[in-house]
Protein backbone atom coordinates (compact mmCIF):
# COMPACT_ATOMS: atom_id res chain seq x y z
CA UNK A 1 0.00 0.00 0.00
CA UNK A 2 2.82 2.37 0.91
CA UNK A 3 4.57 1.68 -2.39
CA UNK A 4 1.31 2.44 -4.25
CA UNK A 5 0.96 5.88 -2.60
CA UNK A 6 4.59 6.70 -3.37
CA UNK A 7 3.99 5.77 -7.02
CA UNK A 8 0.91 8.03 -7.28
CA UNK A 9 2.85 10.99 -5.82
CA UNK A 10 5.71 10.48 -8.27
CA UNK A 11 3.30 10.37 -11.24
CA UNK A 12 1.54 13.59 -10.03
CA UNK A 13 4.84 15.46 -9.70
CA UNK A 14 5.79 14.45 -13.21
CA UNK A 15 2.50 15.85 -14.57
CA UNK A 16 2.60 19.26 -12.75
CA UNK A 17 4.96 21.04 -15.23
CA UNK A 18 2.71 20.21 -18.18
CA UNK A 19 -0.37 21.51 -16.32
CA UNK A 20 1.42 24.79 -15.52
CA UNK A 21 2.64 25.21 -19.10
CA UNK A 22 -0.90 24.83 -20.41
CA UNK A 23 -2.26 27.50 -18.00
CA UNK A 24 0.47 29.95 -18.99
CA UNK A 25 -0.32 29.72 -22.68
CA UNK A 26 -4.08 30.27 -22.38
CA UNK A 27 -5.92 33.57 -22.84
CA UNK A 28 -8.73 34.99 -20.71
CA UNK A 29 -11.73 36.99 -21.82
CA UNK A 30 -14.05 39.36 -19.96
CA UNK A 31 -17.84 39.00 -20.10
CA UNK A 32 -18.06 41.49 -23.00
CA UNK A 33 -15.57 39.51 -25.07
CA UNK A 34 -12.57 41.79 -24.68
CA UNK A 35 -9.29 39.89 -24.17
CA UNK A 36 -7.89 40.73 -20.75
CA UNK A 37 -4.56 38.95 -20.95
CA UNK A 38 -2.37 36.73 -23.07
CA UNK A 39 -0.42 34.39 -20.89
CA UNK A 40 0.26 35.04 -17.26
CA UNK A 41 2.22 38.32 -17.44
CA UNK A 42 0.90 40.15 -20.52
CA UNK A 43 -2.33 42.08 -19.89
CA UNK A 44 -4.10 44.18 -22.50
CA UNK A 45 -4.59 47.89 -21.61
CA UNK A 46 -8.03 49.20 -20.61
CA UNK A 47 -9.27 52.10 -22.78
CA UNK A 48 -11.58 54.88 -21.63
CA UNK A 49 -11.95 58.65 -22.05
CA UNK A 50 -14.17 61.63 -21.24
CA UNK A 51 -14.59 65.12 -22.71
CA UNK A 52 -15.44 68.67 -21.66
CA UNK A 53 -17.87 70.33 -22.25
CA UNK A 54 -20.33 67.45 -22.30
CA UNK A 55 -22.53 69.12 -24.95
CA UNK A 56 -20.23 71.34 -27.05
CA UNK A 57 -21.30 73.84 -29.67
CA UNK A 58 -20.15 73.77 -33.30
CA UNK A 59 -16.73 75.42 -33.42
CA UNK A 60 -16.16 75.06 -29.67
CA UNK A 61 -12.86 73.36 -28.66
CA UNK A 62 -13.44 70.05 -26.86
CA UNK A 63 -10.89 68.73 -24.39
CA UNK A 64 -10.60 64.93 -24.46
CA UNK A 65 -9.08 63.21 -21.44
CA UNK A 66 -7.94 59.58 -21.59
CA UNK A 67 -6.34 59.48 -18.15
CA UNK A 68 -8.86 56.82 -17.11
CA UNK A 69 -7.13 54.42 -19.51
CA UNK A 70 -4.63 52.16 -17.74
CA UNK A 71 -2.59 48.99 -17.94
CA UNK A 72 -2.62 46.53 -15.04
CA UNK A 73 0.85 45.15 -15.68
CA UNK A 74 2.59 48.17 -17.17
CA UNK A 75 1.84 51.65 -18.47
CA UNK A 76 0.38 53.45 -21.50
CA UNK A 77 2.96 54.72 -23.98
CA UNK A 78 0.79 56.08 -26.81
CA UNK A 79 -2.67 57.63 -27.27
CA UNK A 80 -4.06 57.75 -30.85
CA UNK A 81 -7.28 59.53 -31.89
CA UNK A 82 -9.54 58.99 -34.91
CA UNK A 83 -12.01 61.89 -35.31
CA UNK A 84 -13.94 60.81 -38.42
CA UNK A 85 -14.39 57.04 -37.99
CA UNK A 86 -12.41 56.21 -41.14
CA UNK A 87 -10.06 53.78 -39.40
CA UNK A 88 -7.12 56.16 -39.79
CA UNK A 89 -5.84 57.72 -36.58
CA UNK A 90 -5.55 61.45 -37.16
CA UNK A 91 -3.22 62.32 -34.30
CA UNK A 92 -1.17 60.64 -31.58
CA UNK A 93 0.27 61.77 -28.26
CA UNK A 94 2.21 60.43 -25.32
CA UNK A 95 -0.09 62.54 -23.12
CA UNK A 96 -3.69 61.45 -22.42
CA UNK A 97 -5.05 64.90 -23.40
CA UNK A 98 -6.20 65.95 -26.86
CA UNK A 99 -8.33 68.77 -28.30
CA UNK A 100 -10.71 68.62 -31.26
CA UNK A 101 -13.37 70.80 -32.89
CA UNK A 102 -16.40 69.89 -34.99
CA UNK A 103 -17.94 72.73 -36.98
CA UNK A 104 -21.35 71.15 -37.73
CA UNK A 105 -24.20 69.97 -35.55
CA UNK A 106 -24.67 66.25 -35.14
CA UNK A 107 -23.47 63.09 -33.38
CA UNK A 108 -19.81 62.35 -34.06
CA UNK A 109 -17.71 59.26 -33.23
CA UNK A 110 -14.43 59.71 -31.37
CA UNK A 111 -12.16 56.67 -31.30
CA UNK A 112 -9.19 56.21 -28.99
CA UNK A 113 -6.51 53.55 -29.32
CA UNK A 114 -3.95 53.14 -26.54
CA UNK A 115 -0.71 51.15 -26.65
CA UNK A 116 1.05 49.82 -23.57
CA UNK A 117 4.77 49.24 -22.94
CA UNK A 118 4.45 45.65 -24.19
CA UNK A 119 3.03 46.78 -27.55
CA UNK A 120 -0.51 45.57 -26.80
CA UNK A 121 -3.40 47.88 -27.74
CA UNK A 122 -6.91 48.67 -26.56
CA UNK A 123 -9.54 50.61 -28.51
CA UNK A 124 -12.82 52.37 -27.69
CA UNK A 125 -15.34 54.52 -29.59
CA UNK A 126 -17.73 57.00 -27.98
CA UNK A 127 -20.18 59.45 -29.58
CA UNK A 128 -20.15 63.21 -28.99
CA UNK A 129 -23.29 65.34 -29.43
CA UNK A 130 -22.50 68.76 -30.94
CA UNK A 131 -25.39 71.24 -30.81
CA UNK A 132 -26.05 74.95 -30.58
CA UNK A 133 -26.75 75.98 -26.99
CA UNK A 134 -30.03 77.58 -26.00
CA UNK A 135 -28.81 81.10 -25.33
CA UNK A 136 -32.14 82.35 -24.08
CA UNK A 137 -33.32 81.30 -20.58
CA UNK A 138 -36.91 80.41 -19.67
CA UNK A 139 -39.34 83.33 -19.45
CA UNK A 140 -40.87 83.73 -15.97
CA UNK A 141 -44.09 85.67 -15.34
CA UNK A 142 -46.01 86.32 -12.12
CA UNK A 143 -46.42 88.70 -9.18
CA UNK A 144 -43.35 90.78 -8.34
CA UNK A 145 -44.44 91.33 -4.74
CA UNK A 146 -46.50 89.47 -2.18
CA UNK A 147 -47.11 88.70 1.47
CA UNK A 148 -45.80 86.07 3.86
CA UNK A 149 -47.89 82.91 3.97
CA UNK A 150 -49.80 83.56 0.73
CA UNK A 151 -49.54 81.18 -2.26
CA UNK A 152 -48.70 82.70 -5.67
CA UNK A 153 -48.75 81.26 -9.19
CA UNK A 154 -45.88 81.69 -11.68
CA UNK A 155 -45.69 80.85 -15.37
CA UNK A 156 -42.62 79.34 -17.06
CA UNK A 157 -42.05 78.88 -20.79
CA UNK A 158 -39.10 77.88 -23.00
CA UNK A 159 -38.59 76.93 -26.64
CA UNK A 160 -35.66 75.29 -28.47
CA UNK A 161 -34.44 74.81 -32.01
CA UNK A 162 -35.79 71.28 -32.50
CA UNK A 163 -39.09 71.75 -30.60
CA UNK A 164 -38.21 68.80 -28.36
CA UNK A 165 -40.11 68.28 -25.13
CA UNK A 166 -38.76 70.24 -22.16
CA UNK A 167 -38.38 69.68 -18.41
CA UNK A 168 -37.97 72.59 -15.96
CA UNK A 169 -35.96 73.00 -12.78
CA UNK A 170 -37.17 75.85 -10.53
CA UNK A 171 -35.32 77.32 -7.57
CA UNK A 172 -37.60 79.52 -5.43
CA UNK A 173 -34.74 81.35 -3.70
CA UNK A 174 -35.61 80.11 -0.20
CA UNK A 175 -33.61 76.86 -0.30
CA UNK A 176 -36.49 74.96 -1.90
CA UNK A 177 -36.74 73.67 -5.49
CA UNK A 178 -39.15 71.72 -7.64
CA UNK A 179 -36.52 69.28 -8.90
CA UNK A 180 -36.84 68.39 -12.59
CA UNK A 181 -40.48 68.44 -13.69
CA UNK A 182 -42.17 66.13 -16.18
CA UNK A 183 -41.52 66.87 -19.86
CA UNK A 184 -43.81 69.30 -21.69
CA UNK A 185 -44.03 70.40 -25.35
CA UNK A 186 -41.62 73.22 -26.20
CA UNK A 187 -43.33 76.61 -26.02
CA UNK A 188 -46.06 75.40 -23.67
CA UNK A 189 -46.52 77.54 -20.55
CA UNK A 190 -46.50 75.64 -17.27
CA UNK A 191 -47.73 77.02 -13.94
CA UNK A 192 -46.19 76.31 -10.56
CA UNK A 193 -47.14 77.89 -7.24
CA UNK A 194 -45.15 78.74 -4.16
CA UNK A 195 -45.49 80.23 -0.69
CA UNK A 196 -42.77 82.16 1.16
CA UNK A 197 -42.86 82.17 4.97
CA UNK A 198 -40.39 84.97 5.71
CA UNK A 199 -40.25 88.52 4.42
CA UNK A 200 -37.41 89.41 2.07
CA UNK A 201 -36.34 89.74 -1.55
CA UNK A 202 -36.24 86.40 -3.38
CA UNK A 203 -34.81 85.49 -6.80
CA UNK A 204 -36.75 82.79 -8.63
CA UNK A 205 -34.37 80.94 -10.95
CA UNK A 206 -35.42 78.47 -13.64
CA UNK A 207 -33.65 76.46 -16.31
CA UNK A 208 -34.79 73.86 -18.82
CA UNK A 209 -33.43 70.71 -20.44
CA UNK A 210 -34.55 68.75 -23.49
CA UNK A 211 -34.98 64.99 -23.91
CA UNK A 212 -31.25 64.64 -24.68
CA UNK A 213 -30.25 66.21 -21.36
CA UNK A 214 -29.02 69.50 -22.86
CA UNK A 215 -29.57 72.39 -20.45
CA UNK A 216 -30.06 76.09 -21.09
CA UNK A 217 -28.90 79.02 -18.99
CA UNK A 218 -30.75 80.18 -15.85
CA UNK A 219 -33.61 82.66 -16.10
CA UNK A 220 -34.26 84.94 -13.09
CA UNK A 221 -37.25 86.77 -11.63
CA UNK A 222 -37.22 88.98 -8.50
CA UNK A 223 -40.00 88.84 -5.90
CA UNK A 224 -40.40 90.99 -2.77
CA UNK A 225 -42.30 89.39 0.11
CA UNK A 226 -43.62 91.60 2.92
CA UNK A 227 -45.18 90.82 6.29
CA UNK A 228 -48.80 89.78 6.20
CA UNK A 229 -50.59 92.02 8.74
CA UNK A 230 -53.63 89.73 8.89
CA UNK A 231 -51.44 86.77 9.79
CA UNK A 232 -49.64 88.66 12.53
CA UNK A 233 -52.94 90.06 13.91
CA UNK A 234 -54.30 86.53 14.12
CA UNK A 235 -51.19 85.29 15.92
CA UNK A 236 -51.37 88.22 18.36
CA UNK A 237 -55.02 87.48 19.18
CA UNK A 238 -54.17 83.84 19.85
CA UNK A 239 -51.40 84.98 22.14
CA UNK A 240 -53.82 87.22 24.11
CA UNK A 241 -56.29 84.35 24.46
CA UNK A 242 -53.68 82.50 26.49
CA UNK A 243 -53.21 85.49 28.81
CA UNK A 244 -56.68 86.94 29.62
CA UNK A 245 -55.31 89.30 32.31
CA UNK A 246 -52.92 90.88 29.78
CA UNK A 247 -55.77 91.16 27.29
CA UNK A 248 -57.91 92.98 29.87
CA UNK A 249 -55.13 95.42 30.68
CA UNK A 250 -54.47 96.20 27.01
CA UNK A 251 -58.19 96.63 26.39
CA UNK A 252 -58.47 99.22 29.18
CA UNK A 253 -55.43 101.09 27.88
CA UNK A 254 -56.79 101.18 24.31
CA UNK A 255 -60.28 102.24 25.41
CA UNK A 256 -59.12 104.84 27.95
Amino acid sequence: MRKLLIGIIIIFLLLVPSVVSVSINTTSQSKNGNILYVGEDNLFPITNFTWTPTFPEPGEPILFNASESHDFDGYITLYEWDWDNDGVFDENHTSPLATHVWYDEGEFPATLRVTDNDGLTGIKTRYVWVWMKWWWPPIINGPTCGKVGVEYDYEFVQTNYENDDISYFIDWGDNTTTGWTDFYPAGMEIIRNHTWYEKGVYIIRAKAKDIYGRECNWGEFEVTINKNKAVYDSLFLRFLERFPLLREVLSRIINH
